[in-house]
């Protein structure tokens, strides 16, 4: 009865946030006026049961300049239409491939 009554008082609930960047953006920072890249931060909260995730709660995405730190909330949707889902990178911008080189 004792040990039923312990385990009853004793739930550890809380939240638990996961950020993840979803890619680099270049434009000119409405802070510091500069042009710098902004990386794109999704932010997903969960309610947690005994350090466990279980329900999510919110998704917010945020835009961060790497240059001053400013910080501007997104859309989600206009974030996914930015970077679907599974894609990472800057969009737009060619990737770098290594030059061929001739062999002697």
């Amino acid at each position: 009865m004792i040990v039923i009554y312990t385990l009853m008082t004793s739930i550890i609930f809380g939240s638990r946030s996961k950020n993840k960047v979803m890619g680099q953006m270049q434009y000119t920072c409405p802070r510091c006026g500069r042009p710098a890249f902004h990386a794109l931060v999704r932010t997903r909260r969960r309610f947690t049961l005994y350090f466990l995730p279980v329900i999510p709660m919110s998704k917010t995405t945020t835009l961060r300049c790497t240059l001053c730190g400013f910080q501007e909330l997104v859309d989600n949707d206009r974030a996914d239409a930015w970077f679907p889902q599974g894609q990472s990178g800057v969009p737009d911008v060619p990737q770098h491939t290594p030059k061929e080189t001739d062999a002697f």
